[in-house]
């Protein structure tokens, strides 16, 4: 498999995290050193303010960039093994998505999460299991919102991306899917009859290579769609990231749409 990564945009999102944690947490113990004097009552404020709101930009972004692996490197490590056929897509700056893979099976968008503890998911619906433990993570990991709708919108802007650069018929017959993967081991997820399938990293190869009924892509659509998501046809283009070796979180519940 091949993988294409914007390092940039990556470097600049740990750099973020890092400025940001760090900032946020002198500001917080500004304000807390400026509260013992009250006549800086007012500045106090705006230290604390200002310090929670630079921390929790900083954790948000380094969660997800600053910390190894990267929810990328996971599906990455996942998805080790593939053939070249087989291109996974991280942060393009002109595609509609973050992580994208490539196949002669067709294009999957995948939604991605990083949120811990227990999840379940109904359908299309989704709950996070309400604690002041959940709630702090909440803080800092940002909103666990809908994956759900959030993966459908970015199917859907996928599709009309494709189309608008293959043309209507080529474009609308290139099989797209949606799948939505929880990168770190501490998220817990229940999935029942999910309207887009839910799957923990290690079972996400699978799914993408077995056909399932999907018809495979003419070799033209296939190259035509390297070009247009700008992946040279042959060769690796980018070196694989040093992954390490995460463990790969499990499900209590699997979802096939």
């Amino acid at each position: 498999m091949r993988v294409i990564t914007n390092e940039g945009f990556v470097s600049r999102r740990a750099r973020i995290g890092k400025i940001g944690t760090m900032g946020g947490m002198l500001a917080l113990l500004a304000g807390f050193i400026t509260s013992l004097n009250f006549e800086l009552i007012v500045l106090s404020y705006a230290f604390l303010i200002i310090g929670l709101f630079a921390f929790n930009i900083g954790r948000y972004n380094a969660l997800r960039w600053g910390q190894r692996p990267r929810p990328y490197e996971v599906i990455a490590e996942a998805l080790k093994g593939l053939d070249h056929k087989y291109v996974l897509v991280n942060y393009s700056q002109t595609l509609p998505g973050e992580n994208i893979l490539i196949s002669p099976l067709g294009v999957f968008f995948i939604e991605v999460r990083v949120q811990e503890g227990e999840i379940q998911c109904e359908g299309s619906k989704w709950h996070r299991k309400r604690s002041v433990v959940t709630f702090m993570r909440s803080l800092t990991e940002g909103a666990l919102g809908n994956p759900t709708k959030d993966a459908v919108a970015g199917l859907q802007a996928l599709r009309k991306f494709v189309v608008d650069r293959l043309g209507e018929e080529a474009g609308e017959s290139v099989p797209l899917e949606a799948v939505i993967v929880f990168t770190t081991a501490r998220a817990h997820v229940s999935a029942s009859e999910p309207l887009v399938p839910v799957l923990p990293p290690n079972e996400l190869k699978a799914h993408v290579r077995t056909p399932r009924g999907r018809t495979k892509m003419t070799s033209d659509t296939y190259k035509k769609l390297l070009d247009q998501f700008a992946v040279p046809r042959y060769g690796i283009t980018a070196s694989r990231p040093d992954l390490g070796s995460p463990v790969l979180p499990s499900s209590s519940g699997r979802g096939r749409g």
